[in-house]
């Protein structure tokens, strides 16, 4: 997972092992996103800016620089937009922070920013309530009323698209956890190779329903043997994922 403090981001495991700070100096954090796929972290700070870097804080790039006010995050990856709140106004631009539009301005403060990029809804909270409108901004209206205290919202809705994510921990040793995603529901099979293409263990998953598996309690999990129970050398392996049609790759280090 990762976390922002004041002027730093960190990441850990899941089980919050192997904690580490990946950003520093940085000006009064004030929303964070992930796009876990594309290896990308979001986040916003206090200056009016959005910046964007790889998922080990490496490569930090501004991609806006202009925003008064922002204080809020969230992410369509299906359609490659970034969404976030400006004092009462919702904006959205490209990924690469290009062809920035204001959607929709509210009469109250905004706390609280998410997307539901399935049905196509944008969801925030004010200092009243619950709110959600099209991702156009169109069509807004109001879901709870009379709240007090609403600050943050998160939605519970399946994957837009199945992919593997990043091995944790990486490098290892002795074993390691995969995590994946599914769009919907599939045979999964997960497959780890050599460097030269060699067929080390087959991890069948068996028939697993549509939603997030990252956690030490339902994401793959290698032990570091073959298929003969012998414990692997150090080196690079490729790891694959295959989701009924759907295959994935990546890479992880183990070292002894």
């Amino acid at each position: 997972f990762y976390a922002y403090a004041r002027n730093a981001i960190r990441r850990a495991d899941l089980n919050g092992a192997n904690s580490e700070t990946i950003r520093t100096g940085l000006a009064n954090v004030r929303g964070l996103a992930l796009d876990a796929a594309g290896g990308q972290i979001y986040w916003l700070e206090s200056t009016g800016s959005i910046y964007r870097a790889d998922l080990n804080g490496a490569n930090s790039e501004t991609i806006r620089a202009d925003l008064s006010g922002p204080s809020h995050l969230a992410l369509d990856l299906t359609r490659g937009k970034i969404y976030w709140t400006d004092g009462s106004i919702i904006r959205r631009a490209n990924l690469d922070g290009s062809n920035r539009e204001d959607l929709l301005t509210r009469p109250e403060s905004l706390r609280g920013l998410a997307v539901d990029e399935t049905e196509g809804k944008i969801y925030w909270t004010d200092e009243n309530g619950i709110h959600r409108a099209d991702l156009d901004g169109s069509n807004a209206e109001v879901l709870l009323e009379n709240l007090r205290f609403v600050r943050g919202i998160a939605l519970d809705i399946p994957p837009t698209q199945t992919a593997l994510l990043a091995n944790y921990p990486n490098p290892f040793n002795p074993d390691t956890w995969l995590p994946y995603q599914l769009h919907a529901p599939a045979p999964v099979r997960l497959s780890i190779y050599d460097v030269r293409g060699a067929l080390i263990r087959e991890i069948d998953l068996g028939y697993r329903e549509a939603g997030l598996y990252l956690t030490s309690a339902n994401a793959a999990y290698w032990d570091g043997r073959d298929q003969r129970g012998v414990r692997v050398a150090s080196g690079v392996y490729l790891y694959r994922l295959q989701a009924g049609p759907v295959a994935h790759g990546r890479k992880m280090v183990l070292i002894k």
